[in-house]
């Protein structure tokens, strides 16, 4: 599971097909809040070489949390807190218009 777009890193160096998984994902259930660390890789095939072209922190605030990494939410037995990391990551402006891959 990742997501895939075009990416410009911080050279001007145009990628048509980044790829972009998600490393690490904290969630806070006390204070409700949450963490997830994304890489990206010029493709889907520079992940296997563990090459990232860049990597960012996306934080999870409260409103977040209640809709993508409550235990209500985890009712549903077809969802885990990595699909909800990746359904969370396309509401954000940087992923609106990425594709899941």
């Amino acid at each position: 599971m990742a997501l895939q777009k075009t990416f410009e890193d911080r050279s001007g160096v145009i990628h048509e097909d980044a790829y972009f998984r998600i490393n690490k994902i904290e969630i806070d259930t006390k204070d409700k809040v949450g963490l997830i660390v994304v890489m990206a890789y010029k493709d889907g095939e520079a992940k296997n070489d563990k090459s990232p072209i860049f990597g960012e922190n996306y934080c999870v605030d409260t409103e977040a949390y209640e809709q993508y990494f409550s235990v209500l939410v985890f009712e549903d037995e077809k969802t885990n807190h990595i699909k909800q990391a990746y359904l969370y990551l396309k509401t954000l402006e940087n992923f609106t218009n990425s594709l899941d891959v």
